[in-house]
């Protein structure tokens, strides 16, 4: 039996150690000793890669055709949407994401639904 993520730690490995292999019942409780971590880290650094080619891109293909197709004073506010875009993404989806979490840690969004079918606790 492999023990979970708070009995892997080093305090408890060198008590382990000298104490013995912790005991539950018939089953040894014992540290994994491959990294789990390893299949995260290579799914979020292939990710990251795919989201960098995904962003350069457009920005790469995006400006040449608007270039030839828009006049110059369009495509200077063309440009200057982008940029705008592009900055104003990330801080609504922190502000949305604060939105959110707002009701789920406080759980109206859940009363709201227990309300809503008329579910009784």
């Amino acid at each position: 039996m492999d023990a979970p993520f708070a009995l892997c730690s080093n305090l408890i490995n060198s008590l382990r150690k000298e104490v013995g292999s912790f005991d539950r019942g018939k089953a040894k409780i014992r540290c994994k000793m491959s990294t789990p971590i390893q299949g995260a880290f290579w799914m979020i650094v292939t990710s990251l890669c795919f989201w960098g080619i995904g962003r350069a891109l457009p920005a790469a293909l995006l400006t040449p055709l608007a270039e030839d197709n828009l006049d110059k004073d369009r495509f200077i506010y063309f440009v200057a949407a982008i940029s705008a875009t592009k900055v104003a993404g990330p801080a609504l989806g922190f502000i949305l994401h604060g939105l959110t979490q707002r009701w789920y840690y406080t759980l109206q969004g859940f009363l709201l639904t227990l309300l809503f079918y008329n579910v009784e606790l």
